[in-house]
């Protein structure tokens, strides 16, 4: 299979094996076509008449590619491979936020979305919810910018790095406030 040459000696570079360029902003289209003909190619139901040696590496070679497909999908786990990839060292995603810009826009924030489902606001929420959708199109665009970068401003990229989880996890309390509303729980 022409396919098997490929992973030959793979590294974990996602953007590699999805065979993208090194840019932070990908084109999801291009992505997906790649992931559908590498999953045709590699699923172990295509192996069945394999021995076991051959259908354990297509499971392995299968699992490889949706964690890279994982990688790459999510923006960031996508800033974070790019970053591994450039040789670039992070610090734990668990470290606190010393912003303190940071922090006190992470509590107004909280605190704007709890108003909003304390009055049942579905129209407000539909606000803050594009209102969250542009500032992480924003961040991406600035990360797009900071890897095309020679040499990359680590701190920079932490900070967009912080504020990208904070708008990914008040997506998520969104989408959790919004469930809520249209189940009326109430």
């Amino acid at each position: 299979m022409w396919l098997w040459g490929k992973f030959c000696g793979m590294t974990d570079n996602p953007y590699e094996l999805f065979e993208l360029p090194l840019r932070y902003c990908i084109d999801k289209s291009v992505l997906r076509e790649r992931l559908q003909k590498l999953q045709m190619a590699t699923h172990p139901d295509r192996h069945v008449r394999d021995d076991a040696a051959a259908r354990l590496q297509a499971a392995n070679l299968s699992a490889r590619i949706n964690d890279a497909y994982q990688q790459l999908v999510d923006p960031v786990k996508r800033a974070e491979a790019l970053a591994r990839i450039r040789g670039v060292c992070l610090p734990n995603a668990d470290s606190t936020v010393s912003d303190p810009v940071l922090l006190m826009q992470q509590m107004e924030a909280r605190e704007k979305l709890a108003s909003i489902e304390r009055n049942k606001d579905i129209e407000a929420l539909e606000r803050f919810q594009d209102s969250i959708l542009d500032e992480v199109q924003t961040v991406e665009r600035q990360l797009d910018q900071l890897f095309e970068e020679t040499v990359i401003d680590e701190d920079a990229l932490h900070a967009l790095l912080t504020r990208l989880r904070f708008l990914g996890k008040l997506k998520n309390e969104c989408a959790r406030v919004e469930a809520a509303l249209d189940d009326g729980d109430w």
